[in-house]
Formats: structure tokens, C-alpha cells, sequence
């Protein structure tokens, strides 16, 4: 059986090797977005192009630019395989062995369902005392939701659908959650690409396309921008006493991919991430969790000491994440997804998810135990 750094390098080999795939697609396409010359241009048209895959409950969806659409009876495809097929190409007529030529790679449609009511209603079960059954299972972007914008309003959207070779058309969005001001989903796009700049590509100029998604509870919104290698801006909004909405400082200690956060009031918040970069690092052990916990209304954030007990060890692979905490008062739960391997390990995996448990604001977490596990396609 392979060990955990062994999964942790094929994985992230497959991933920087379908983002490669898929920047090469779409370069020539996103050309036009490119405003300087030389390096500067390359490296934008380089960020503009890359589609990062959003996984849930086994679907997939590629971001791209956002063009809102209304869905209606879209049909649900199979979902792919986590190894994306690269397109088949078209057959030279001159080639000996078959001289007919194949037919190019229609666009695949990739359909994301947001779990985020069922992850809160699960939670709140959890904080209860209630029973959950042992189908609860949860992906380290369960608990997402994509962001549109309706007329004068800033809508949450559960579903999604797009394509996954076209380039040039973005997001359907369906199937609204909540609504909010359209003037904060304004602000939060301007915040999320000011921090794609400050931490990511400083010539990012396509602030009006950006897609925003992210991870929302009671008062707060969690905004994020799509992954790129791992690593996601972000703006967080909450609710002030006032009701208006409030932003958080950004976390500079950290800029990893997003799978989650909580924000309660009187400035205490967490933020979850998926620890990619730490996979290439020889102590990275899949049972650490990466959690930072502000008091202070992001003025200053701290790395809590979260790991899975020592039962999992050797069993736990990447990706290992804690998901969004759901907090009611200063007594909480945080669900935490990981993957196990058998046999060749990429092929054979079973998704987990266990959860903890606060009583002091999620200061301190305690291990209680499974929350479900899936199993092999």
C-alpha cells in the first residue's frame, strides 16, 4: 500500500496536470484579456485561463467567467471520473492506421449541487444530540455555494452547471438559497480581486467577470474567488450590531484553498483551508487540520493545534480538511472530511467524514467520532 506522501505526490502531480491541461485549452481563447505585453500579459492570461475543479457528492464543475443564465430542466450528466479525460482529438487523414477522421470533443456539461442546507441541518443535529444516520458524508466544498447577481439583488445559488472544454460562456446558476444586497456582492468582488492582486497576480484587471462563490451561515459570508494551484482570495463579510455588513481583515497567514468558516459575534471567527502546499513538505501529515481563529475581527489570526487521534494514522490520505464550524452560542461542531486507500490507493478511495466538538467558542476541539463514511464507485 502506498503511504500517505506517496498519495500526496500522485495527487498533486493529477492536479497540476489537469490545471496545465486546461490552461493550455483556453489560452488562445482569454488572449484578449491580457492588457500589457511580454511577461506581464503571459502571466495574466496565464491566471485568466485556469479552471480548478469544485467537487461535491461525487460532481464536478470547472469556473470560468460568470454570464448569468436561468436553468430550466437542464439534464443531469453521469459525473466523470476524479482523472479528467483529455478530449479526444481529431484524426489526420493522413494516419496509416485509420483514415477517418474522429470526431471533435463535444463540450461536457459539469452540473454542482451545493450540500450546504443539508451540512447545516446535519450540524445542527450534531450540536443537539440528534442522530444523523451513517450516510453523512462530506467533500471539502460540500458546504459551498456559487454568487450571482439578479437585477438589484446579490443571490446564493445551489446549483450550477458548465462546460467543461468551452471557454468562451460561464456558469448557469439555479435553484436561489438567499438574496442580499446587490451592493454588497459589489463590494465583495472588489475586495476578493484587490486580494487576487496583493497575493496572487497584481496585473488581475478583470474584476467585473470574476466569479465569486464561497461559504455562508447566520449574518457572515465567506468570499472566495476559484482556486489557482491551490491557493484562493478571499473577503469576509458579517453582520454588525447595526445590521450593516462589516468587513473582516483579510487572513495573511495564510491564502490556501478554502473549505470553509464561521463567523459569530463580537469579532470571533474561523476559516478552514485545504492544506495543499503543506503536502509537499516532509513533516505534512493528512491528519493535521489546518483552522486560524481571530477574536479580533481579523486583526490578528491564530493557527489552532487541530489533528484526527492517532487511529488514523496510516489511514488517512489527502485531502484531509475541516469543514465550516456551525456554532449555536459558544457551543459548536466542525465536521472534518479525509479520504482512506486501498489497494493502489487512487482507485479505491472511501471518503470519511468525522466531526469535533467547542464549548468555549472554538477555542479548544474535542474528537467525538464518525459522522459517515462513502464507499468505492
Amino acid at each position: 500500500m502506498k503511504t500517505s506522501k506517496q498519495i500526496a505526490a500522485s495527487l498533486i502531480a493529477r492536479r497540476d496536470e489537469y490545471d496545465a491541461m486546461m490552461a493550455a485549452k483556453r489560452a488562445k481563447t482569454y488572449r484578449a484579456l491580457a492588457l500589457g505585453g511580454g511577461a506581464a500579459a503571459a502571466c495574466l492570461i496565464g491566471f485568466a485561463v485556469i479552471s480548478s475543479a469544485m467537487r461535491s457528492k461525487g460532481r464536478e464543475q470547472n469556473v470560468v467567467n460568470y454570464t448569468p443564465a436561468p436553468v430550466t430542466n437542464a439534464p443531469e450528466t453521469v459525473p466523470p471520473s476524479d482523472a479528467p479525460e483529455t478530449p479526444v482529438p481529431t484524426a489526420s487523414v493522413t494516419d496509416a492506421h485509420d483514415p477517418t477522421p474522429l470526431p471533435t470533443q463535444e463540450a461536457e456539461r459539469f452540473i454542482y449541487i451545493s450540500d450546504h442546507e443539508e451540512y447545516s441541518k446535519t450540524a445542527h443535529c450534531l450540536i443537539g444530540g440528534d442522530s444523523v444516520g451513517s450516510g453523512s458524508v462530506f467533500m471539502y466544498n460540500s458546504g459551498g455555494v456559487f454568487f450571482g447577481f439578479e437585477g438589484d439583488a446579490l443571490v446564493a445559488y445551489a446549483k450550477a452547471i458548465g462546460d467543461t472544454y468551452s471557454a468562451d460562456t460561464g456558469y448557469e446558476l439555479s435553484d436561489p438559497i438567499e438574496y442580499f444586497p446587490k451592493e454588497l456582492g459589489l463590494r465583495a468582488r472588489k475586495s476578493v480581486s484587490d486580494n487576487i492582486r496583493r497575493y496572487k497576480q497584481p496585473d488581475f484587471a478583470d474584476d467585473e467577470n470574476l466569479q465569486l462563490y464561497g461559504f455562508m451561515g447566520k449574518g457572515y459570508i465567506i468570499f472566495t474567488d476559484e482556486p489557482f494551484h491551490g491557493y484562493q482570495a478571499s473577503a469576509i463579510f458579517a453582520l454588525d450590531d447595526s445590521g450593516e455588513w462589516t468587513e473582516f481583515n483579510e487572513n495573511e497567514a495564510c491564502s490556501q484553498q478554502l473549505t470553509g468558516g464561521c463567523i459569530m459575534p463580537s469579532g470571533v471567527g474561523l476559516i478552514c483551508y485545504f492544506d495543499r502546499e503543506g503536502m509537499r513538505l516532509d513533516d505534512y501529515s493528512p491528519r493535521k487540520l489546518l483552522v486560524y481563529r481571530t477574536e479580533n475581527y481579523g486583526k490578528t489570526w491564530e493557527k489552532l493545534d487541530i489533528m484526527l487521534p492517532e487511529q488514523y494514522e496510516g489511514i488517512a490520505a489527502p485531502p484531509s480538511c475541516a469543514l465550516s464550524p456551525v456554532f449555536e452560542g459558544r457551543h459548536g461542531v466542525m465536521m472534518t472530511s479525509f479520504a482512506s486507500f486501498e489497494g493502489d490507493g487512487l482507485l479505491n478511495a472511501v471518503t470519511h467524514t468525522v466531526w469535533f466538538e467547542s464549548t468555549d467558542g472554538g477555542e479548544s476541539w474535542r474528537f467525538m467520532g464518525d459522522v459517515g463514511e462513502s464507499t468505492p464507485a
